[in-house]
């Protein structure tokens, strides 16, 4: 007998709690159903999200969040149930291991968003934001610098409201942290290149230290106004667009601003530049930065900047100092025509639907 859920008409296929069984109707569960039935056991099925840290990958199945790899910084949000007279520890896992409850959060079908950079972790639930793991310069966001080993609720701060519901992205690397609520982007964390975006290298508030561990609102500048972000990445440069127009800012010595300049440090958002290689700066739907390496896509075509020494550009040559967006060659049935989503850090992928 097919088994009754609760459920809602979507297509065309009979999907019984993520199963699809024969021809003919969808029937997907509401939210009451997939939350009491949210799984904890990992099925490698209904996986919306995958990213990667240094040493560890989380994935998101079904809205439940699942973490494995190197653990011991606590990124993977788990601690293995004591051995008497062993005490709890983190540790590393080769197998898939649902993120611990704790803190508010639930981790109970309603996951929406991760990133893992460096060993730290975020994940979004509900529309707040959570971080775990490595916290050396406050990049957890939560007023402290330590390490976490279980998810700790993100602080309120500085116009960020981490109990509006209203968070959207969030972007962890080189020590840094930066998140999109309500349209506009903060960031936290290592800010000694000025990758908080907060027009200092220390704190704009004037504490004491140079890492800031609670969100910083990024300063408007020129064309930026911090109003209709959409998507946020960020290592030691980070970089956010805002009505399809793309800004960077923090480590710019190999071109990472992609306005022609190699500066060290910039402090405030500085608008990338249209370059030579047929990139105009509008219309730019996604972007992706680890380290050094800058690639972004704009109506479809993708292209690199910064330093791009492993050949991660896809020029066909190594380029170290590209300071303008370059387009990625057409090349062995990559059209570059048709890039839906990219991703860049010592080596760079597409998806090309060309």
């Amino acid at each position: 007998a097919v088994p009754r859920v609760r459920s809602r008409l979507v297509g065309a296929a009979l999907l019984i709690v993520g199963t699809v069984l024969a021809m003919g109707i969808v029937l997907v569960p509401d939210a009451s159903t997939r939350n009491a039935e949210a799984s904890t056991v990992w099925r490698n099925t209904g996986v919306s999200m995958v990213t990667v840290g240094d040493a560890h990958t989380c994935a998101i199945q079904n809205g439940v969040l699942f973490c494995w790899g190197a653990g011991t910084q606590g990124q993977l949000g788990y601690t293995p149930p004591p051995r008497p007279p062993v005490l709890p520890a983190p540790a590393d896992s080769n197998t898939p291991t649902r993120v611990t409850p704790f803190s508010g959060f639930l981790n109970n079908g309603n996951v929406t968003t991760v990133s893992a950079g460096g060993a730290t972790t975020c994940a979004i639930e509900s529309g707040m934001l959570f971080c775990w793991g490595a916290n050396n310069a406050g990049q957890m966001g939560n007023g402290r610098n330590t390490q976490a080993n279980y998810p700790s609720k993100v602080s309120s701060a500085n116009g960020f409201d981490n109990n509006s519901g209203l968070v959207t992205h969030v972007a962890t690397g080189g020590n840094v942290t930066c998140a999109i609520e309500n349209g506009e982007v903060f960031c936290w964390g290592a800010n000694g290149l000025g990758a908080v975006g907060n027009g200092t290298t220390t704190w704009a508030s004037g504490a004491s230290g140079t890492h800031p561990n609670v969100p910083q609102r990024v300063v408007t500048n020129g064309d930026f106004a911090n109003s209709g972000v959409t998507a946020v990445t960020v290592g030691n440069t980070a970089c956010a667009i805002e009505v399809g127009e793309l800004f960077c800012w923090g480590a710019g010595s190999s071109g990472q601003m992609g306005n022609g300049t190699l500066n060290q440090s910039n402090t405030r958002p500085v608008k990338v530049g249209s370059g030579s290689d047929g990139f105009v700066n509008n219309n730019v739907t996604s972007v992706s930065n680890v380290g050094v390496s800058m690639c972004g896509v704009r109506l479809g075509a993708m292209y690199c900047w910064g330093n791009l020494g492993y050949g991660n550009g896809g020029f066909g040559v190594q380029v170290n100092e590209q300071s303008s967006p370059r387009k990625v060659s057409v090349a062995n049935g990559m059209t570059n025509a048709s890039v839906t989503s990219a991703s860049v850090g010592n080596a760079a992928c597409a998806v090309d639907a060309g």
